[in-house]
């Protein structure tokens, strides 16, 4: 799981990250906005230099940018979601999610 903590010290969890790409973030070389925990056993793989990689490999270049841009939309469905429901449709909501699962499954 994804995690950050807030300027007094609560963690804040915020993503679950099967097959997530970790570290691609729009500072590339600057500090991790967020800490990651494996909560099940887990495979990891680095990437020595994900800007040459996608410079030489332009479709995996274009596949991480779809990632980001699929996270980057049920980031903000999920953040619409708990700032304007109520509590009622916030758990239909988190149910009917649950039941489809993701909606950028490609």
């Amino acid at each position: 799981m994804l995690t950050r903590l807030s300027s007094d010290g609560k963690r804040q969890c915020f993503d679950r990250i099967t097959g997530e790409l970790l570290g691609f973030q729009q500072h590339l070389h600057g500090p991790a906005i967020y800490s990651a925990i494996a909560l099940l056993d887990s495979v990891f793989c680095k990437v020595p230099n994900i800007v040459q990689v996608c410079s030489t490999q332009p479709e995996f270049g274009l596949s991480l940018a779809s990632a980001a841009a699929c996270d980057m939309m049920l980031t903000e469905m999920y953040l619409t979601n708990v700032s304007h429901r109520n509590a009622r449709e916030r758990i239909a909501f988190m149910v009917l999610e649950l039941y489809h699962g993701s909606c950028c499954v490609a």
